[in-house]
């Protein structure tokens, strides 16, 4: 048994704990917490840190794009991002090129490979800096195998793309033969994800949630993270049509629904506590307000948004309206960074007067219970959350005065042993 005394504890719940302690036995799980002096549990080991809070959740990323280390250009808008990174993603060796250079690459698709070393690479430094669980988002597997080998908690994220309606049934019946076949485990949990309305019909739209929703877990799409989607909807056209037709993919039967994709996809009765939407970056006040209505989870990935169209998810309405976020750094195409605290420090700097009490809980319990963890995100009896020892220059001010200093401007931070 070990024993954490910290000076100041984020508890996951939305709770800051003075002078407490948390015994956690060999495996990391919790047996006791609450003010130091009342810790009864005998230990072997003691450990005394300034802050302490659970592990980090980050809810959304590509590990496709691991081996990025400058960003693809953007500011452009979504679009133009995409077809730029396509390109760059084409540009990638073959994997059968690249065995005797002893640099191993898996297929991902007909024409892209990912960089296994680079994966790996990426889950080792976000474990040191804290991080205990992922959303890996990917159109195939190829990141599967160096996730397993890490250890890291993962809700692995088979993203479909398939707008035209008669390759609804295919595309899905080919991803669940895959998280039929492929290799899983409890720390590696599969699910199947909506790409987004611009490139996933609506036929397929609803498989995918009914598939997931039998199965009692979430279904992930991006969503109103650009203008262009808005205009496809409404207006039928843009640069969504237009790059779907140069792909061969565009559905001449389909007819734009005139409203945004939030209001249409309320419509099919696809908004609910069973989808998780990611960015919302173009999303209007009362859109924030149905998706509030709908009890739909959020995801954020401002750093992503920024890069890409110079926006900012609206963050203000969400907190308004009461909705729980998780943070994610999406793919390093968009995000050279691969710590979700960074995402949390963004918002504390843009949005001052956020309490920071929120950006903690988006960081630890929300993200867990969103990937579908529950032995996460919390420090209570029962829990595996890991732990994260922060130091920083001073714990005096609120609750939330420290939770925004831990966030902003750490002195050190780093995945404690006792995690």
């Amino acid at each position: 048994m070990r024993l954490f005394r910290a000076e100041a504890l984020f508890d996951g719940d939305g709770r800051l704990l003075r002078d407490a302690g948390v015994v956690v036995d060999d495996g990391g799980t919790v047996q006791e917490v609450g003010p130091i002096d009342s810790i009864r549990t005998g230990v072997s080991e003691r450990h005394d840190v300034q802050v302490l809070m659970p592990g980090v959740v980050n809810a959304h990323t590509h590990l496709t794009d691991a081996e990025i280390e400058r960003p693809v250009p953007g500011g452009d808008g979504l679009n133009a991002w995409v077809r730029r990174l396509l390109k760059r993603r084409d540009g990638r060796p073959d994997p059968e090129d690249t065995i005797e250079q002893g640099e191993p690459r898996r297929a991902n698709g007909p024409s892209q490979s990912v960089a296994l070393d680079a994966v790996a690479e990426v889950l080792r430094r976000m474990r040191q800096s804290g991080t205990v669980a992922i959303g890996e988002v990917c159109n195939g597997i190829a990141t599967l195998e160096p996730i397993l080998q890490s250890g890291m908690r993962t809700r692995f994220i088979q993203e479909l793309l398939a707008f035209r309606s008669e390759r609804a049934a295919p595309a899905l019946e080919a991803a669940v033969e895959i998280e039929t076949t492929a290799r899983w485990n409890d720390r590696v949990l599969p699910t199947v994800g909506i790409h987004a309305p611009y490139s996933v019909s609506p036929e397929l739209a609803g498989m995918i949630l009914e598939h997931n929703t039998k199965r009692r877990r979430l279904t992930f799409v991006h969503l109103t993270e650009d203008p262009a989607e808005r205009e496809l909807y409404i207006n039928g056209d843009g640069p969504w049509k237009e790059y779907l037709k140069e792909l061969g993919a565009w559905d001449e039967s389909w007819r734009a629904p005139g409203v945004a994709p939030i209001e249409h996809y309320d419509r099919l009765g696809l908004l609910g506590p069973s989808l998780a939407a990611v960015h919302l970056a173009d999303a209007t006040d009362d859109e924030i307000a149905l998706v509030a209505t709908r009890g739909v989870r959020v995801i954020l990935s401002p750093t992503s948004n920024l890069h890409i169209g110079n926006r900012l998810p609206p963050l203000e309405a969400i907190v308004a309206r009461g909705i729980p976020f998780a943070l994610g750094t999406d793919g390093r195409g968009s995000n050279p960074s691969i710590d979700v605290f960074d995402e949390a420090g963004l918002l504390a700097e843009r949005f001052e007067s956020l309490d920071g009490m929120l950006l903690i809980q988006a960081l630890t319990a929300n993200g867990a219970a969103m990937l579908g963890f529950g032995e996460l995100g919390r420090i209570a009896p029962g829990m595996r959350p890991g732990l994260v020892a922060i130091e920083v220059a001073s714990l005096d001010g609120s609750d939330g005065d420290v939770a925004r200093r831990v966030i902003i401007e750490p002195i050190s931070r780093g995945a404690h042993p006792g995690g």
